[in-house]
């Protein structure tokens, strides 16, 4: 009698532990393996066209590339007391700005995306946005400029075959915990209540297509949400 109390118990730990990696797999595994934009490390078309060498460290000025220099005429990345930082000078018209920073190493990996909302001064001039101390250079996109969208693409995307694979997975990770719920429902049921003696095995086809209701209107709502995010 212990055993088999101590089975039950066990089976409901394993149920429960099955649920929680189900949640956490289709919020957050998946998602971040399909649905996360790619920044693709093409080549920069940046040119640095200036050096500077000073006591305290160093800067470089560059002319970032077509799209970004109508908003952006240059920006320097410099190196002060073992610090880096990134400062933008921007058009005249430009009133107020936000812009997203890709920050590379000098292995080309991206170590760092940060957003910056900034009103540049008189002078056009941008405050310091600090870096890594890894920084090696950096890509630009300009999202918006006095409030307005523009039309300046990030170097980024997702397939049309991540949306795919996030949907079958999500579905076949679905479909696994509805059946495992369907049996531990159906095994609880017969111990109660004699249920498959009385009514016949149901089969699974009312779990499946659960399954698939649920992932469908899921992941409808979650690839929704990270397009609107990028």
């Amino acid at each position: 009698m212990v055993d088999l109390v101590f089975s039950y118990i066990v089976k409901a730990i394993l149920i429960i532990a099955s649920c929680f990696l189900y949640v956490f797999l289709v919020s957050t595994i998946l998602p971040a393996l399909f649905l996360t934009s790619k920044r693709k490390n093409e080549e920069s078309k940046d040119r640095g066209i200036k050096k500077y060498v000073f006591d305290q460290g160093r800067a470089i000025v560059y002319t970032p590339e077509p799209n970004t220099q109508k908003y952006i005429s240059q920006y320097i990345l410099s190196e002060n007391n073992g610090e880096r930082f990134l400062k933008c000078k921007f058009d005249n018209r430009v009133v107020t700005a936000n812009y997203e920073v890709t920050v590379f190493n000098s292995s080309d990996k991206v170590i760092d995306v940060i957003n910056v909302y900034d009103t540049p001064d008189c002078k056009e001039t941008a405050r310091a946005v600090p870096l890594p101390l890894s920084a090696a250079y950096v890509n630009i996109s300009v999202n918006e400029v006095n409030q307005q969208k523009t039309t300046t693409q990030k170097n980024e995307s997702v397939s049309f075959a991540s949306y795919v694979l996030y949907i079958i997975l999500t579905f076949a990770a679905t479909v696994a915990i509805s059946l495992l719920i369907n049996a531990a429902a159906i095994h609880i049921a017969d111990l109660c209540l004699s249920f498959t003696e009385r009514m016949g095995n149901p089969g699974i086809l009312f779990p499946i297509i659960s399954a698939l209701i649920i992932s469908a209107f899921y992941t409808a709502i979650t690839i929704k949400k990270h397009r609107n995010s990028d």
